[in-house]
C-alpha cells in the first residue's frame, strides 16, 4: 500500500471516530421564585440556589416587609422583577 494512502485512511478513520462521539451538552437550570413577604427565608434561599450555580429570576408580588430590599442586594447576580399580580387579584 502506498504511504499516501495510508495517511488517508488514519485521517479518515479518526474522522469517522469524532463524529460517533455524542455531542457534550450543557444543561442550564434557571429557577423562578415567586414572593410575597419572605423576609425570614428569603435571604439564605437566594445564596443556597445561587451556591448551586442555579440562575434566578424573581418575582416580588408586592411584598410588604423588606423582602424586595434584601432582593435587591442580590441584584447583580439574580433577575429581579416588581410584579403587580398580587393587585391584580384582589382587585
Amino acid at each position: 500500500m502506498p504511504h499516501f494512502y495510508i495517511h488517508i485512511m488514519s485521517f479518515l478513520q479518526k474522522i469517522r471516530q469524532q463524529e460517533t462521539k455524542p455531542a457534550h451538552k450543557t444543561i442550564k437550570i434557571v429557577g423562578m421564585i415567586p414572593v410575597y413577604s419572605e423576609v425570614d427565608i428569603i435571604e439564605e434561599s437566594l445564596t443556597h440556589l445561587l451556591n448551586q450555580g442555579i440562575d434566578l429570576v424573581v418575582l416580588n408580588n408586592g411584598s410588604t416587609d423588606v423582602t424586595y430590599k434584601i432582593c435587591k442586594r442580590f441584584s447583580t447576580k439574580i433577575k429581579l422583577y416588581l410584579s403587580n399580580m398580587l393587585l391584580l387579584i384582589l382587585s
